[in-house]
């Protein structure tokens, strides 16, 4: 969350889930970051993204941070990952501009046995791109697995990773944005094998949409929600849709639910009324969007009906451009 004087800390806000009004704001950081985002959350601790003020002036690679859920405002944050756990993977010592030297690293999710999924970004010294914007897993023994990385490839990004209820964490959804961005498409990679498989018979997502979610049922075959683009126009739809990992491939299927209302905001017209949309813990049938003005709308997934709007602790800009309470998908969670 911004503080309106230039850097951002880690919040933990309480609402009253009926009325939706703010009982308490607290700050779980006081680390004076420029840049902060991309969240999640197990029962003891809390792990998020951040760039950091270097004391040469410059700003810091993002890199995962965890503290614990019970900090507050905590000036010292623990870095998630190693470094050295990544760089040997993409070292050229034939061709040093092609060496990897820093990692930058982001959207963290956790399993139901305490691995994590995250993506990563590796950079040479002259801060260009190795290798395309990929996907690896820490264990919970420490160990960190690349899934999906393609030094050759530096105009595709993977994000967004899910892992898929039912299939005893070894296979993940996530987002493959190609074509340096054009086209959001899902896809699925399964760890033991090492496969990749591309969704392109669900269509492809809005820019702005976020990321998919799985519905908190444990419902077989997994069942999650994702909003689409209608192709050759702005218009864009929740929908829901199914995977099932199969031995002979994976089968998926999709549903229209609602078409997601466009609106004028800010001055700008034509602004998703609800992006980066996640489930509700203990409501299959309820999600969390953020709206166009910042604040937190508990949905009725099937009727697109709002139950409830949390407003957060800043109010935000008239800006549709630039929010002061969500810089990335996966910018807040709800427990």
């Amino acid at each position: 969350m911004d503080t309106r004087e230039g850097h951002y800390e880690l919040s933990m806000t309480t609402f009253d889930a009926t009325s939706g009004k703010l009982l308490q704001n607290v700050n779980l950081t006081s680390i004076d970051a420029f840049a902060m985002g991309y969240v999640a959350v197990d029962s003891k601790r809390v792990v998020f993204a951040a760039q950091t003020k270097l004391q040469s002036g410059a700003l810091s690679n993002v890199e995962l941070y965890e503290i614990d859920i019970a900090s507050r405002n905590e000036k010292h944050v623990q870095r998630v990952l190693n470094q050295d756990d990544i760089l040997p993977h993409c070292q050229n010592a034939t061709s040093p501009p092609e060496n990897c030297t820093d990692i930058s690293t982001f959207y963290p999710q956790f399993s139901s046995n305490g691995d994590m999924v995250f993506a990563f970004r590796a950079w040479n010294a002259l801060g260009g791109g190795i290798g395309n914007q990929a996907l690896a897993m820490k264990n919970a023994q420490g160990s960190v697995n690349l899934l999906t990385f393609n030094r050759t490839d530096i105009y595709t990004a993977h994000t967004c990773p899910r892992f898929i209820p039912g299939t005893n964490n070894s296979a993940v959804l996530f987002v493959a944005s190609l074509e340096m961005g054009v086209k959001r498409v899902l896809a699925v990679h399964e760890i033991p094998s090492g496969r990749t498989t591309l969704l392109w018979d669900l269509g492809l997502l809005a820019t702005y949409g976020g990321c998919p979610d799985f519905l908190p049922d444990d419902a077989t075959p997994a069942r999650f929600f994702f909003i689409a683009a209608e192709p050759g126009t702005l218009d864009c739809d929740m929908r829901e849709g199914i995977v099932t990992l199969q031995p002979q491939g994976i089968d998926t299927s999709s549903r229209r639910l609602w078409a997601v209302p466009l609106i004028a905001y800010g001055g700008a017209r034509d602004v998703m009324s609800y992006r980066d949309c996640s489930r509700v813990p203990a409501q299959p049938g309820i999600m969390a969007c953020l709206t166009a003005d910042d604040r937190i709308a508990l949905v009725d997934l099937y009727t697109g009906k709002t139950e409830v709007n949390y407003t957060t602790p800043m109010l935000p800009f008239q800006d549709p451009t630039f929010h002061t309470f969500c810089l990335t998908p996966d910018c807040y969670t709800i427990t």
